[in-house]
This record gives C-alpha cells, structure tokens and sequence, in this order.
C-alpha cells in the first residue's frame, strides 16, 4: 500500500491507501471475510467466503491496511519474510528499482554476467530492472549485495515490519502471523 505507485517495478503491484479502503469496504459489503484459520476447523465455509492475505511483512499492513481493516472488521494473514526482522534490508526489487530511477547510465557485473545501458527511456530503464532482478532471484545475499554496491546509492524504498511490529501484530484478535520463508 503505498502513494508511490507506479507500471513498472515492484510498485506495479502496489496500490494507494485510498484505493486500499475502498476495496476493503466492498469486499466487506459484498462478501464474508473469514480468517484463514477457517478453513482448518469444523465450522462450514460461507459460500461467499473471502480470505485477505499480505505477503513479505511490509510496514505499511501495520501503520496502514491494519486501520482499514479494523474499521471494517476484516480479518488478515500477514506472511512476514523473517530476514527482514532482524536487520534492515530493503528488499532487493526496491532497491533496483530505486537505484534505477536515479541514473541515465548503468554499468554492472554479476557472475559473468554484466550489463551496460543507457537508461534515457522508461523501457530501457525496466529491461534493466528486469534483467537485473533476474540475476539476483537466485543469489545469496552476498552476491545480492554486491550487485547492489555496483548501483547508484539508494536510499531506505520501503519499511519493513519490525520484531516488535510482528509481536504486536500477533496479539491483534483480527491478524494472524505466518512465515514467507526467511529470505523472500
């Protein structure tokens, strides 16, 4: 959730709070949210059922969707990506993403890989952020990192949910806590 939205990058799948709220609410009035937990115990499933999850345990399900959703009584799965607890680490799409736009020229090298592009257009900017983003979906976070070293300094793109976040997300009667893996 978040005003930054834009058609590329991670932030294609992003959408603005007011958005947000709107689609809670008719999801609220034209269908049943239950809690994931539902489809486990003996309890018949309503046949207009809705199941609301949020996946890598981005701050903003706290300090926004979390209002939305108590003020319509929807309850939520949060799946947080638990490397993001312990240490800051920006996802490694928003910091692509993020160097990116702040460059007309990239240069990098990865594995035996390396890419030279002028990026004065939107389309050579996201084959760039696509090819890049494919050659770190599968490294370790050294090589992740040191692709990254090679970019324009980003700055902190998103928040991510901290230990203390997660624990009072856990204690909310509406949230239920579960793991995306450890490093997305």
């Amino acid at each position: 959730i978040s005003e930054a939205t834009r058609n590329w990058g991670p932030w294609q799948y992003a959408v603005t709070p007011d958005r947000f709220n709107r689609q809670i609410s008719y999801i609220s009035q034209e269908y049943e949210p239950i809690a994931l937990s539902r489809i486990t115990d003996d309890t018949p499933l309503p046949n207009n059922g809705v199941i609301l999850t949020f996946d890598d345990g981005f701050r903003d399900t706290l300090t926004t969707a979390l209002p939305i959703l108590e003020k319509y009584e929807v309850p939520a799965t949060i799946y947080v990506t638990t490397g993001f607890l312990s240490e800051y680490n920006d996802p490694f799409e928003y910091a692509i993403a993020d160097a990116l736009k702040k460059t007309d020229y990239i240069g990098v090298s990865s594995n035996g890989l390396h890419l030279e592009q002028s990026l004065l257009t939107d389309e050579a900017t996201v084959r760039a952020y696509d090819e890049i983003k494919q050659w770190g979906m599968h490294a370790d976070r050294r090589d992740r990192r040191d692709l990254l070293s090679q970019l324009p300094s980003t700055e902190n793109t998103v928040e991510m949910l901290t230990e203390t976040d997660v624990q009072e997300l856990s204690t909310h009667p509406l949230i239920t806590v579960g793991a995306h893996g450890q490093d997305h």
